[in-house]
Protein backbone atom coordinates (compact mmCIF):
# COMPACT_ATOMS: atom_id res chain seq x y z
CA UNK A 1 0.00 0.00 0.00
CA UNK A 2 1.33 3.42 -0.92
CA UNK A 3 1.99 5.91 1.81
CA UNK A 4 1.00 9.53 1.63
CA UNK A 5 3.90 11.79 0.74
CA UNK A 6 5.11 14.47 3.07
CA UNK A 7 5.32 18.02 1.73
CA UNK A 8 9.09 17.65 1.21
CA UNK A 9 8.68 14.32 -0.58
CA UNK A 10 5.89 15.71 -2.75
CA UNK A 11 8.07 18.66 -3.71
CA UNK A 12 10.96 16.34 -4.62
CA UNK A 13 8.72 14.15 -6.78
CA UNK A 14 7.24 17.24 -8.42
CA UNK A 15 10.75 18.37 -9.35
CA UNK A 16 11.42 14.93 -10.87
CA UNK A 17 8.20 15.04 -12.88
CA UNK A 18 8.94 18.57 -14.09
CA UNK A 19 12.40 17.51 -15.26
CA UNK A 20 10.97 14.52 -17.13
CA UNK A 21 8.30 16.68 -18.76
CA UNK A 22 10.93 19.19 -19.85
CA UNK A 23 13.03 16.36 -21.30
CA UNK A 24 10.03 14.93 -23.11
CA UNK A 25 9.23 18.31 -24.65
CA UNK A 26 12.77 18.79 -25.93
CA UNK A 27 12.93 15.34 -27.55
CA UNK A 28 10.04 15.98 -29.96
CA UNK A 29 12.11 18.62 -31.75
CA UNK A 30 15.00 16.25 -32.48
CA UNK A 31 12.50 13.58 -33.52
CA UNK A 32 10.75 16.10 -35.81
CA UNK A 33 14.05 16.94 -37.51
CA UNK A 34 14.78 13.26 -38.17
CA UNK A 35 11.25 12.53 -39.35
CA UNK A 36 11.30 15.52 -41.72
CA UNK A 37 14.63 14.40 -43.19
CA UNK A 38 13.42 10.81 -43.59
CA UNK A 39 10.13 11.96 -45.15
CA UNK A 40 11.76 14.45 -47.55
CA UNK A 41 14.31 11.84 -48.62
CA UNK A 42 11.66 9.12 -49.01
CA UNK A 43 13.70 6.91 -46.71
CA UNK A 44 11.03 4.21 -46.53
CA UNK A 45 11.60 3.43 -50.22
CA UNK A 46 15.31 2.81 -49.64
CA UNK A 47 14.30 0.37 -46.90
CA UNK A 48 11.87 -1.46 -49.18
CA UNK A 49 8.76 -0.29 -47.34
CA UNK A 50 5.68 0.61 -49.37
CA UNK A 51 4.76 3.92 -47.73
CA UNK A 52 5.76 6.43 -45.08
CA UNK A 53 2.60 5.61 -43.13
CA UNK A 54 3.52 1.93 -43.17
CA UNK A 55 7.00 2.82 -41.93
CA UNK A 56 5.75 4.88 -38.96
CA UNK A 57 3.34 2.06 -38.03
CA UNK A 58 6.16 -0.47 -37.60
CA UNK A 59 6.45 -1.79 -34.03
CA UNK A 60 9.88 -0.22 -33.49
CA UNK A 61 8.58 3.20 -34.60
CA UNK A 62 4.88 2.99 -33.68
CA UNK A 63 4.02 6.67 -33.96
CA UNK A 64 0.59 8.06 -34.71
CA UNK A 65 0.12 9.57 -38.16
CA UNK A 66 -1.37 12.86 -36.92
CA UNK A 67 1.41 13.35 -34.37
CA UNK A 68 4.12 12.63 -36.94
CA UNK A 69 2.72 15.02 -39.52
CA UNK A 70 2.25 17.70 -36.83
CA UNK A 71 5.93 17.40 -35.90
CA UNK A 72 7.10 17.46 -39.52
CA UNK A 73 4.90 20.43 -40.34
CA UNK A 74 6.07 22.38 -37.28
CA UNK A 75 9.72 21.63 -38.06
CA UNK A 76 9.47 22.65 -41.70
CA UNK A 77 7.45 25.81 -41.12
CA UNK A 78 9.14 27.11 -38.00
CA UNK A 79 12.74 25.93 -38.18
CA UNK A 80 13.38 25.49 -41.91
CA UNK A 81 11.18 28.25 -43.35
CA UNK A 82 11.12 30.80 -40.53
CA UNK A 83 14.44 30.27 -38.76
CA UNK A 84 13.08 29.58 -35.27
CA UNK A 85 15.76 28.07 -33.05
CA UNK A 86 15.01 24.41 -32.28
CA UNK A 87 15.79 25.06 -28.61
CA UNK A 88 12.91 27.56 -28.50
CA UNK A 89 10.49 24.88 -29.70
CA UNK A 90 11.91 22.36 -27.25
CA UNK A 91 10.35 24.35 -24.41
CA UNK A 92 6.86 23.77 -25.84
CA UNK A 93 4.45 20.90 -26.28
CA UNK A 94 3.95 19.78 -29.89
CA UNK A 95 0.20 19.58 -29.34
CA UNK A 96 0.14 23.28 -28.49
CA UNK A 97 2.41 24.23 -31.38
CA UNK A 98 0.12 22.32 -33.73
CA UNK A 99 -2.85 24.44 -32.61
CA UNK A 100 -1.16 27.75 -33.48
CA UNK A 101 0.69 26.59 -36.61
CA UNK A 102 -2.10 27.40 -39.08
CA UNK A 103 -2.24 31.00 -37.82
CA UNK A 104 1.54 31.28 -38.06
CA UNK A 105 1.48 29.96 -41.63
CA UNK A 106 -1.23 32.43 -42.65
CA UNK A 107 0.70 35.21 -40.89
CA UNK A 108 -2.32 36.27 -38.86
CA UNK A 109 -0.14 36.18 -35.75
CA UNK A 110 3.55 36.70 -35.16
CA UNK A 111 5.67 33.69 -34.35
CA UNK A 112 6.75 35.23 -31.05
CA UNK A 113 3.17 35.90 -29.96
CA UNK A 114 1.98 32.43 -30.93
CA UNK A 115 4.87 30.63 -29.24
CA UNK A 116 4.49 32.81 -26.15
CA UNK A 117 0.83 31.82 -26.03
CA UNK A 118 1.92 28.17 -26.21
CA UNK A 119 3.96 28.74 -23.05
CA UNK A 120 1.16 30.23 -20.97
CA UNK A 121 -2.19 29.05 -22.36
CA UNK A 122 -3.84 25.66 -22.05
CA UNK A 123 -4.64 23.69 -25.20
CA UNK A 124 -8.32 24.51 -24.85
CA UNK A 125 -7.54 28.23 -24.52
CA UNK A 126 -5.27 28.03 -27.57
CA UNK A 127 -8.02 26.30 -29.55
CA UNK A 128 -10.49 29.00 -28.58
CA UNK A 129 -8.06 31.74 -29.60
CA UNK A 130 -6.53 30.25 -32.77
CA UNK A 131 -8.85 27.82 -34.45
CA UNK A 132 -11.30 28.87 -37.12
CA UNK A 133 -14.82 29.95 -36.23
CA UNK A 134 -16.43 26.58 -36.89
CA UNK A 135 -13.95 24.69 -34.74
CA UNK A 136 -14.11 27.33 -32.01
CA UNK A 137 -17.86 26.91 -31.60
CA UNK A 138 -17.40 24.36 -28.85
CA UNK A 139 -17.63 24.78 -25.12
CA UNK A 140 -17.33 22.66 -22.02
CA UNK A 141 -20.65 21.34 -20.80
CA UNK A 142 -21.17 22.54 -17.24
CA UNK A 143 -23.10 19.39 -16.35
CA UNK A 144 -20.77 16.69 -17.65
CA UNK A 145 -17.48 18.47 -18.40
CA UNK A 146 -17.37 17.22 -22.01
CA UNK A 147 -16.51 19.42 -24.98
CA UNK A 148 -19.75 19.95 -26.93
CA UNK A 149 -20.62 21.81 -30.11
CA UNK A 150 -22.60 25.01 -29.57
CA UNK A 151 -25.82 25.00 -31.53
CA UNK A 152 -28.03 27.99 -32.17
CA UNK A 153 -31.73 27.97 -32.82
CA UNK A 154 -33.50 30.58 -34.88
Amino acid sequence: MATTLTADQAFDVQVEVTEHVRGRRSTWVALAASLARFHAGRGWEALGIESFNEWIAQPEISLGRAEVYAMISAWRELVVERGVEPERLGELEITKVAVVLKSIKSRTVSIDDALSDCEVLSRSDLRAKYQDAEAAEYRLCEACGQRVKVTTTA
